[in-house]
């Protein structure tokens, strides 16, 4: 009787793949893409500008696309269910101030900040325009007056 070598293969443990910062988020078979909506629900975003940071994290997490120019981000509005702004311009502008954006024709992209704060779901922040800076406004000025009235009572 003859015995034959024999050959056992060790398994090898494979390291996972691992995602850079710019590979899409659903790169993987086994995950399913993130809808734009779905990511609103997600980050919560409250203003435009939030908004258009969040739309340029999605393009650059979902679609692979990290550059876009100015106009590229307004569609998203319409594929996210979201009324489109009033004054987009003004919007995308503030995105860019706030240090979200940086902006260079068609080659802007989101910046390292801008990553942060959609990931961070912006920091919880609502930040308050329109009407709600008119009644903060409001209370201010009549706020020393009724302390003021409060004192002098009995």
């Amino acid at each position: 009787m003859r015995l034959g070598a024999i050959t056992a293969e060790i398994p090898r443990k494979v390291a996972p793949p691992v995602h850079s910062a710019l590979e899409p988020l659903a790169e993987s078979s086994s995950a399913r893409p993130v809808s734009p909506v779905e990511l609103i629900q997600q980050k919560q975003p409250t203003t435009n500008a939030q908004k258009i940071a969040l739309f340029a994290y999605y393009r650059e997490k979902v679609e692979g696309l990290a550059r876009f120019s100015r106009g590229d981000l307004e569609s998203y509005f319409a594929k996210a269910k979201q009324p489109p702004p009033g004054n987009y311009g003004r919007d995308f502008q503030q995105a860019v101030s706030l240090g979200w954006i940086y902006e260079d024709g068609a080659d802007s992209y989101l910046t390292t900040k801008g990553l942060e704060a959609v990931e961070a779901g912006f920091a919880g922040k609502a930040q308050p325009r329109g009407a709600a800076i008119k009644k903060r406004a409001a209370k201010k000025k009549t706020g020393p007056k009724s302390k003021a009235r409060a004192s002098k009572r009995p």
